[in-house]
């Protein structure tokens, strides 16, 4: 009778069977890294980049927003920003677990509130999408990292790639159609999954660590942004798991790309806290932080409570004016605040030699143009970020994740965004 499998077997077998053998071939990505064109560690000024993840293609329909490039890309240029962060659609573009893929997906409409994405029914053609998009931004001099939530979109595209293999795949088609199109050596980089391990659609991922939890019916893929214990809902295991399934992806992509910027993005939880995450492969830090993740700020004030859900509307206006209380009577200690976390994370970039920026922040997570909602906390956090983001030398840093034509009381303010950008290119 064979014996019932203990989590540490099963990592053993995962790690025979699902491919990580490869690390070995990461300890030559470093060197291989220092000799390439990697533009981020050529820059002569930092980067002003602005995130528009699947926005900028599943918007891209009248009254969304992005339904002309070239007028939103001019936009973009105007107020100061000289890259973009955008989901470049890897499990829309190469062919799945069981050999299938489409030129064209339709994607449903989305109901109730939609911050990002789309609210009305699109029909997408990601490979075509894609290079059309590139191009336009090439002629205007904007850099592009490239991306994946990996998000479903109302299909099951998340839930036909597995392992090591099925990410692998899904990135090295994507980076084969770029190289076609003579791309290859425009991007920036790639961001293999958004905020690793936890804000993505890569369900396998998720399955996998919920297999080796303590209580398997747990879920901990689910977490409170601020746990005040501090305990971890990952053990051991799951984050040995993490690290490695991660840094074998690197390893398989390097071999095949040696002369591209790999890592994967960060967020902050102290539930999952981003210290755990084993960099020591990546070629960029980008670990998002907001305001908010001030656990006397959101203890304070309710935010994740009454406006991070996005449903409480009957609540806004007093969180918010517990916010706005909290913040003018704080923002020194939060500054102070920030300029430490930041300090962390360079700290850690600094020990591996590698570019760090943020791509995502610096007020609060969910936001949106609503009555009882003012923008004024978003732009005055923003500048802040700008300014520390500046004093330890990032290479590359936005003013917010709410910068798309959707949100139009902050898009619409030209002056702050010319602001914001000039501070974090240093002009």
């Amino acid at each position: 009778m064979n014996k019932p499998k203990t989590r540490r077997s099963f990592i053993k077998d995962v790690a025979l069977v699902g491919g990580f053998s490869g690390l070995a071939a990461c300890n030559t990505s470093r060197i291989l890294q220092s000799e390439s064109k990697s533009k981020l560690r050529n820059l002569k000024f930092p980067l002003a980049i602005n995130m528009w993840d699947y926005s900028w293609l599943l918007r891209a329909y009248p009254g969304g927003g992005f339904d002309n490039w070239d007028r939103v890309l001019d936009d973009l240029q105007i107020r100061g920003y000289n890259a973009l962060r955008i989901d470049a659609f890897p499990q829309f573009i190469a062919h799945d677990d069981n050999g299938y893929n489409s030129e064209e997906y339709d994607i449903k409409a989305n109901k109730g509130k939609v911050l990002w994405g789309n609210k009305d029914a699109v029909t997408i053609r990601p490979q075509s999408a894609l290079i059309k998009f590139l191009q336009k931004c090439i002629e205007r001099n904007i850099e592009v990292g490239i991306s994946s939530w990996f998000a479903s979109h109302g299909t099951n595209r998340n839930l036909a790639f597995s392992g090591v293999e099925g990410l692998v795949r899904a990135w090295d088609a994507t980076l084969k159609l770029l190289k076609e199109n003579n791309f290859i050596d425009k991007i920036l980089y790639v961001d293999i999954l958004n905020e690793y391990p936890l804000w993505h659609g890569y369900q396998w991922l998720k399955d996998e660590l919920n297999r080796l939890a303590e209580d398997p019916k747990s879920k901990p893929e689910k977490w409170d942004f601020l746990n005040s214990k501090g305990q971890k809902k990952y053990n051991k295991q799951q984050i040995d798991f993490y690290n490695k399934f991660i840094n074998e992806v690197i390893a398989q992509l390097k071999s095949k790309w040696p002369h591209v910027d790999f890592f994967a993005s960060q967020t902050n939880t102290l539930n999952t806290p981003w210290q755990d995450l084993d960099v020591s492969q990546f070629d960029i830090l980008d670990i998002h932080i907001w305001m908010i993740y001030n656990y006397n700020f959101s203890k304070a004030t309710g935010y994740f409570d009454n406006i991070h859900t996005l449903v409480k509307e009957e609540n806004f206006e007093k969180c918010f004016s517990l916010m706005s209380s909290y913040w003018n009577a704080n923002r020194g200690e939060l500054q102070e605040w920030l300029e430490i976390e930041v300090q962390k994370r360079k700290n850690l970039a600094d020990s591996h030699n590698i570019p760090i920026g943020n791509t995502e922040g610096w007020g609060a997570v969910m936001w949106m143009d609503h009555k009882d909602l003012s923008w004024d906390f978003i732009k005055e956090a923003g500048i802040m970020g700008a300014e520390v983001g500046q004093k330890f030398g990032y290479a590359f840093n936005c003013s917010s994740n709410f910068n798309h034509p959707q949100f139009k009381g902050i898009w619409n303010d030209i002056s702050w965004h010319q602001k914001v950008t000039s501070i974090i290119k240093g002009h």
